[in-house]
């Protein structure tokens, strides 16, 4: 290990687990996928390793991040009496236990200081882990979780020059969310694709069946995000029809309708509905849902003539429940909410649109953490579900998985008396890098966190899961190795002399689209961009937008990539990607030069991929 990362040998004398418990001891994760097939071996050993790094990543964590001298740091804690009595003292003066959490250095904020500055930046589980599990798979998995996995481990905000800490930027510029693509292998690039993929067990789909997918995307429908912008009648008659569709309450319609882009002012109230989050209202719609009252949206369910007053006593049981998670944040510190930190200090609060929303996302992950409703909900297994073994041990859950308990709940104290054993963390999914940036940009749609927070539940359960998750889904609904693969396939087919230009470079060309993807390009290109890409997602219920959108950048970048004669030459075109604009790529990457309009079989057994007009 680097010295600057490196514990002493001192320090892990006080680690039982570290010096006793080698990353090859730990056992595999055997969890079915979603289809009813085993996965296959090249993808059981990526995630073998990413299991094995995570776990050995959490020990020393506990070990380094405790005073030295002492035992490592428990997993969960009891906060100090100073600090509890400041946080009721708070919560007496009318401040919600919300915003007491958000707080960076508030009570409620776990003590960042006792971690050394080494960590700093530190995560589980990035990109750069998945790349290297997904190029090496079961190769050598002492060596990734060893020196090269844990230098990769930081923020990599920069390349690292010498005499700067992991992550800190160069005075040469900084190469953004790609700049851990410089430390890996250059022999990397003379693979054909990412090993693991190889084993997928479908082909991928070619670019006449994604233009089928993709046909609603077709420039001769109006859309949003590229229409509006020069035809004023066209944004009016999109807003009344965002009206109807959230007025009728149909998860179809709100569907259709996404995948040509919906208004800034309707966008929550037509995702919810498409996400069967929201109760239809009897006669005329009600008012905007974004940037208007924050909380206003009910369940799913039955409309009835007192749908609006069902709708309000839901939105407080939605609320009430978020404050109660922040609660138990508040009451009982985990050890992965230092993680939290790491990933929302320089994602969140170092960021130039999302800095003001800094302190709701850090108490909406810290009570996504605590959230036992997450677990039987996701779409796509984790790479890794942990269970506590101990007050200072995790371990692999086994499978079948434990069900999943809300810390400190009745329920939760009744089920562990009889046997069950919980997760670690409650909602059984690990923080990795990007998960901040996953949530800020709903900031922008609701005033209220506990509202962002519901819709970034259930986007996490349903898509985002699917974004650290080896599973081998095939497209229209695919997680990470299918999106990966489908990018690999198309940047091939539309242009093989730029993906054998990069190649000479010693480049993948999947890595260079990894963390674009990880994060569904949030971070990179402008907040109203991302959310025009997002409602594709939602519309087309599938993240293949994700992959064309990757394929579309690189495409566009071409006669600059081609150009350049070193992979760092290329890591600097790609750094700065958000003056582009998504629709408008993703039209001229699947339809430029296309003779037909679409036709022929979709992906998925011709599986349409939307319907209904512009």
């Amino acid at each position: 290990m680097p010295s600057s990362y490196a514990p002493s040998s001192a320090r892990l004398a006080f680690s039982p687990y570290l010096a006793g418990a080698p990353p090859g001891a730990i056992g595999s994760y055997a969890d079915p996928e979603p289809q009813g097939g085993l996965l296959p071996d090249a993808l059981a050993a990526s995630r073998a390793a990413l299991q094995r790094a995570v776990m050995w990543r959490l020990r020393e964590l506990a070990a380094l991040s405790s005073p030295s001298g002492e035992p490592p740091l428990p997993l969960t804690w009891q906060p100090s009496r100073r600090a509890a009595a400041a946080v009721e003292q708070m919560l007496a003066a009318g401040a919600r236990p919300s915003e007491v959490l958000g707080s960076r250095s508030g009570p409620g904020a776990v003590d960042l200081s006792r971690v050394p500055p080494a960590l700093s930046g530190l995560c589980l589980l990035g990109p750069p882990d998945l790349a290297l599990a997904l190029a090496a798979p079961g190769g050598q998995p002492q060596a990734l979780v060893g020196k090269d996995w844990t230098a990769l481990s930081h923020s990599c905000r920069g390349p690292t020059a010498p005499g700067l800490a992991p992550g800190a930027s160069s005075p040469s510029g900084s190469l953004g969310p790609l700049g851990w693509v410089e430390a890996l292998p250059r022999s990397l690039g003379v693979l054909p694709g990412l090993p693991a993929l190889s084993c997928l067990p479908w082909q991928p789909p070619s670019l006449a069946a994604l233009r089928a997918f993709f046909r609603d995307l077709h420039p001769r429908q109006r859309h949003v995000g590229v229409d509006d912008a020069v035809l004023p009648w066209f944004r009016d008659v999109k807003a009344a029809a965002a009206r109807a569709v959230a007025a009728e309450g149909g998860v179809r319609a709100a569907a259709a309708f996404a995948v040509f882009g919906v208004p800034p002012g309707w966008r929550a109230a037509v995702w919810e509905t498409a996400l069967g989050l929201r109760r239809p209202k009897s006669g005329a719609a009600g008012t905007a849902g974004e940037g208007g009252g924050g909380g206003g949206r009910s369940r799913a369910g039955d409309g009835g003539a007192d749908a609006v007053d069902g709708g309000r006593s839901l939105d407080l049981e939605d609320a009430a429940q978020f404050e109660a998670l922040c609660a138990q944040a508040l009451a009982q510190p985990m050890l992965l909410d230092v993680v939290v930190g790491e990933d929302v200090g320089p994602g969140v609060g170092d960021s130039q649109a999302f800095f003001l929303f800094e302190e709701p996302v850090r108490a909406m992950l810290l009570a996504f953490l605590r959230d036992g409703q997450v677990a039987p909900r996701l779409a796509a297994p984790p790479p890794a579900q942990l269970q506590m073994g101990g007050p200072a041990e995790a371990m692999l859950a086994p499978s079948p998985a434990p069900q999943p308990l809300v810390m400190g709940s009745a329920d939760g104290d009744a089920a562990a008396a009889g046997g069950a054993v919980p997760y670690y963390p409650p909602c059984g999914a690990l923080p990795h890098k990007g998960l901040a940036l996953l949530a800020a940009p709903l900031c922008y749609m609701y005033d209220k966190p506990a509202a962002s927070y519901k819709i970034f539940r259930a986007m996490y359960c349903r898509y985002w899961s699917k974004l650290v998750s080896l599973s081998a889904a095939a497209p229209p609904r695919p997680a990470l190795p299918g999106l990966l693969r489908v990018f690999e396939a198309l940047l091939q087919e539309l242009d093989p002399p730029l993906n054998a230009h990069l190649s000479r470079l010693g480049l993948l060309p999947a890595c260079l689209a990894l963390p674009w993807i990880c994060t569904a390009f949030a971070g990179a290109l402008p907040v109203q961009e991302v959310l025009l890409l997002w409602d594709r997602v939602v519309g087309l219920d599938s993240l293949m937008p994700l992959p064309l959108l990757a394929v579309a950048v690189m495409c566009f970048r071409r006669p600059v990539l081609l150009a350049c004669g070193s992979a760092a030459e290329v890591l600097a075109a790609l750094a700065d990607i958000s003056q582009l604009r998504t629709v408008p790529l993703m039209q001229a990457v699947l339809f430029s030069g296309a003779e037909g309009e679409g036709e022929g079989e979709g992906i998925g057994g011709g599986e349409e991929g939307g319907s209904g007009g512009g």
